[in-house]
């Protein structure tokens, strides 16, 4: 009876231990689960930051791209009445020696 009661108690220890384990394990999932939960929420921030910086970039780059369009626009025109204005010239030109030869 003395043997079956101590085992009994070594028992009891045992289970007790391994409760204490099971415990500590599971503190431990928790702490890691928080600690990903805020990783991942950091993660997600930065990505956000991330995105936001690209849409930036990209606005930026068409703001860019725009203004090149009109500034090509523009010297395009510029070409069009240099060359409408040189061609009025010759025809002045043309029109003034025929005026004096005649």
């Amino acid at each position: 009876a003395a043997q079956a009661a101590q085992a009994a108690r070594d028992l009891a220890a045992s289970v007790e231990e391994r409760g204490a384990e099971v415990r500590a394990l599971r503190a431990e999932l928790s702490r890691l689960e928080r600690q990903l939960g805020e990783q991942l929420s950091d993660t997600a921030a930065r990505a956000e930051e991330a995105e936001g910086a690209r849409d930036a970039a990209v606005a930026a780059l068409l703001e860019a791209e725009q203004g090149r369009a009109r500034a090509l626009e523009g010297a395009a025109e510029e070409k069009a009445r240099a060359e409408k204005e040189q061609h009025y010239a010759q025809q002045a030109e043309t029109a003034a020696r025929d005026a004096s030869a005649a």
